[in-house]
């Protein structure tokens, strides 16, 4: 019982940073972050202490913490859920585009979308495709680049998020 409270407080403090990050407001996502990881991590769930990580890391490279990013990416498990595995590509790409690493970032958007795809999770996927149009286009890789934004806009229709919707259609331009 004290497990899932921990677990709901967790997941609870981890949307509110994911809005914090939305907003503009790197600082407060990665404080809201860190307070869903130490939540979580009393669960002894990896499932959700992986998720929470993953965030937590894409929180800290977009605030340009980069070190602080790789370690939280190390703590994420190893499991075979796509949506753990899609959302540590995603956060390592992110990285890998904050460190020039291009090439890496477009391999691990592409991880990223494969395994949203198979959890069928839409929203993500377009968030994938928009990071690997990102990196696409910073190696001067334009038409590659347009081709995602293309496919993350035809995933972000699939849903009913109208922030993936205008991301997707952003990217496009």
């Amino acid at each position: 019982e004290q497990s899932g409270a921990h677990e709901d407080f967790g997941e609870m403090l981890l949307f509110q940073a994911m809005l914090a990050r939305l907003r503009g407001q790197l600082a407060r996502a990665q404080q809201l972050g860190e307070r869903a990881a130490t939540e979580l991590r009393r669960t002894n769930n990896p499932l959700v202490l992986s998720l929470a990580l993953s965030e937590l890391s894409s929180f800290r490279t977009a605030a340009g913490n980069l070190p602080q990013a790789e370690r939280d990416l190390a703590e994420v498990g190893a499991g075979d859920m796509p949506e753990i595995q899609g959302a540590a590509s995603l956060a390592r790409a992110e990285l890998r585009i904050a460190k020039g690493q291009f090439q890496s970032a477009v391999q691990e958007a592409e991880k990223a979308t494969a395994a949203f795809d198979k959890a069928h999770l839409d929203e993500r996927s377009t968030r994938a495709f928009v990071t690997a149009a990102d990196a696409l286009e910073m190696s001067n890789r334009n038409a590659d680049a347009l081709a995602a934004c293309r496919e993350g806009e035809k995933r972000a229709m699939l849903t009913p998020n109208e922030i993936s919707i205008a991301l997707a259609q952003l990217c496009s331009w």
